[in-house]
């Protein structure tokens, strides 16, 4: 699962993203990110976050809306991928 805060022109905000969604935005699998966790984990981290900041995506998004009384809480997950080159 990632958490990616996502720009466009108005605002930003947090969406989730799941499974092979999630592995095709950092370009590795859980099994590279738990090689890396203890030795040079935080470069190697870091450099996944340069370069998803540095790339545009098209997205496609599912919106939950859940609303529980007064509290509205909206979910957002991607469904759908791909680097604008």
């Amino acid at each position: 699962m990632d958490l990616l805060d996502v720009h466009d022109y108005t605002e930003s905000t947090v969406v989730v993203a799941f499974g092979p969604t999630a592995g095709e935005i950092i370009d590795c699998t859980t099994v590279d990110l738990l090689k890396h966790k203890n030795e040079d984990g935080l470069l190697f981290f870091h450099n996944i976050a340069v370069e998803i900041s540095n790339r545009e995506w098209m997205t496609l998004l599912d919106v939950e809306i859940n609303e529980h009384g007064e509290l509205h809480r909206n979910e957002l997950n991607v469904i759908f991928v791909d680097p604008i080159p």
